[in-house]
């Protein structure tokens, strides 16, 4: 069990731990976007950067050499759940409009 510090002249208490795993999946993608910030604060340049046949999308090649020279390693299995994420309509690459609604809406601000 974990323990909370919110009151720590009375000691410790409980805290709630997140059930199961569906929690996971939107961590990770707050965690890949955080380091995305880290190295561009505008989620066009990001997506530019990743771009690299400049065709107006990105697939899962381009993404996964894009997250590979920002420093962010992720398994084949944490790449697709990544790219589940980001794909919205399915059609099975990253638009502009997909990559910034992601780069709004996983945040840990």
């Amino acid at each position: 069990m974990s323990y909370c510090e919110e009151r720590p002249a009375e000691g410790p208490k409980p805290c709630p731990q997140p059930k199961g795993d569906a929690w996971v999946k939107a961590y990770k993608a707050r965690r890949v976007r955080a380091k995305m910030a880290d190295k561009f604060k505008d989620p066009n340049r990001v997506f530019k950067a990743m771009d690299k046949d400049g065709g107006g999308t990105v697939d899962r090649k381009e993404m996964a050499m894009a997250l590979f020279q920002l420093g962010i390693w992720l398994s084949p299995p944490e790449l697709q759940t990544l790219l589940e994420v980001l794909d919205r309509d399915g059609g099975g690459d990253i638009d502009l409009l997909e990559f910034t609604q992601f780069w709004k809406t996983h945040t840990f601000e």
